[in-house]
């Protein structure tokens, strides 16, 4: 068989494409707990799964799935309970939503 010759330039497309913004896995979590917690599927007091079930039932890493918390509960209309037995939600007090 004798090598066939291939012309590139006929192939070759001029379609320009543009980046993509793709957003952190964290912020994906992050942003469905708070949405929970605005729908009230999360109520105030609920237990989370451990961080290592989180881990398992979201297929992300350990420190994803920590920075998804942080973010989550790092606002200043909630606070973070923990690590005691179960992390919880909680709402913020109001003087520290108020800066009073």
């Amino acid at each position: 068989m004798a090598p066939v010759e291939s012309n590139s330039t006929s192939t070759r497309s001029s379609v320009l494409l543009t980046p993509v913004d793709v957003p952190k896995a964290s912020d994906v979590l992050a942003r469905e707990l708070r949405e929970r917690i605005l729908s009230g599927e999360l109520t105030e007091g609920t237990a989370l799964p451990a961080e290592r079930e989180l881990v398992k039932q979201t297929q992300m890493s350990r420190a994803t799935v920590r920075e998804a918390l942080r973010k989550a509960y790092g606002r200043q209309d909630s606070v973070l309970l923990g690590p005691s037995n179960a992390t919880r939600w909680r709402a913020a007090p109001t003087n520290s939503i108020t800066g009073a």
